[in-house]
């Protein structure tokens, strides 16, 4: 499978400053600047969504916020299915289905671990994705995981993104595989509190549960990404 870079070098990083939150919320995708409502648009259909290997539901917040249907499913958190990902089974259809293995075992950060050949990680979470998308079948899917390891056991990924192009406190690179809509870079230029455009190093933290969380801004390039092509096609 061939790597698709499908995010452009911005050349900055870091946490940048933002505007506070303004009556409408704004957003720059790619070289444009659009203002874009919460909800869905009038006329389209809901999406159903399903995440798998979470906890605070980062990678969904948008679909939430606009109204989409939602379900989740992990070992703790608020979720809809409160159970091991490698004991679900799918008993009906999903528009959308995204899953986060823990990158524990897989980032190039813990170089405790050896290198990527010399690992011996236990794939029966990642297996049980794929199983699962087998399963449902659903139109689109991803699985995520920071640039790492992980690549050496699955084969390259379909698409390699920077967080910082989305908002994230840093580039961050990080591998999606799966089917995916185009969706192109968004930077949100509001704070809007609680949907994690800026995360892990807020209010100092440097826990690794905040540093794990998807910036809003993908979630909602994926979002309105996935309204089009399900809408207009």
């Amino acid at each position: 499978m061939s790597l698709k870079c499908i995010s452009e070098r911005t050349g900055s990083s870091g946490l940048k400053r933002m505007k506070k939150e303004k009556s409408r919320h704004t957003a720059t995708v790619g070289p444009w600047s659009y203002n874009y409502n919460e909800t869905l648009t009038r006329g389209y259909m809901k999406l159903s969504v399903f995440s798998g290997c979470t906890e605070f539901g980062s990678e969904v917040a948008a679909f939430k916020d606009r109204g989409h249907n939602v379900e989740t499913c992990g070992i703790s958190g608020d979720v809809t299915y409160l159970q091991d990902i490698r004991e679900f089974h799918p008993d009906k259809h999903y528009d959308f289905m995204t899953f986060h293995p823990d990158c524990k075992q897989f980032s190039k950060a813990n170089w405790r671990a050896g290198k990527c050949k010399d690992r011996t990680p236990d794939l029966s979470v990642v297996e049980a994705c794929f199983r699962i998308v087998q399963e449902a079948k659903p139109r689109f899917w991803m699985i995520e995981n920071p640039q790492g390891c992980l690549r050496h056991f699955i084969g390259k990924p379909q698409y390699c993104i920077k967080y910082g192009d989305f908002s994230h406190y840093c580039q961050k690179p990080t591998d999606l595989w799966g089917v995916l809509p185009f969706f192109q870079t968004m930077k949100m230029n509001t704070v809007i509190k609680g949907k994690h455009n800026v995360t892990a190093y807020t209010n100092g933290t440097r826990r690794a549960d905040q540093r794990a969380l998807l910036p809003y801004g993908l979630s909602l390039a994926l979002c309105l990404a996935m309204e089009d092509a399900c809408n207009n096609n």
